[in-house]
C-alpha cells in the first residue's frame, strides 16, 4: 500500500494538486498504515479478506450464503479494529475528500 501512496503523491505533484492538506492526509495515511501493520489482528483480517475474495470469484448461488457470512465476519473485525484506531477512519475520510476535490 505504501507504493500506492507514493504513486498518488507523485501523480498529484505532477499535476500541481499536492497542497498542504492533501500532503498531510497522505502523511496521515502512511502513519495509519504503520499502525495497521503493527496491529495484532492484521493477520486475521488479511486471511479473512484473502479467503473472501478468493471465494468471490468462484461463488455460485448456493455459496452466496457462505460468502455473505465471511464478508460479515470481515466487516465485524474491521469495525472492532476501527474502535481501537479511530484515526484511520478520519484519514480515510480525508483522503476521500481530497480525491473528490480533484475529481477522482
Amino acid at each position: 500500500m505504501r507504493d500506492e501512496v507514493k504513486e498518488m503523491r507523485d501523480a498529484l505533484e505532477a499535476i500541481g494538486a499536492l497542497d498542504g492538506e492533501t500532503a498531510d492526509a497522505l502523511a496521515s495515511l502512511e502513519e495509519a498504515l504503520d499502525e495497521i501493520e503493527s496491529h495484532p489482528e492484521v493477520g486475521v483480517v488479511r486471511t479473512t479478506f484473502r479467503e473472501t475474495t478468493a471465494n468471490a470469484a468462484a461463488a455460485s448461488a448456493s455459496k452466496e450464503g457462505v460468502l455473505a457470512g465471511r464478508w460479515s465476519q470481515l466487516k465485524e473485525q474491521i469495525k472492532d479494529w476501527e474502535e481501537d484506531h479511530p484515526a484511520v477512519t478520519l484519514v480515510i475520510g480525508r483522503m476521500a475528500s481530497a480525491f473528490a476535490s480533484i475529481g477522482l
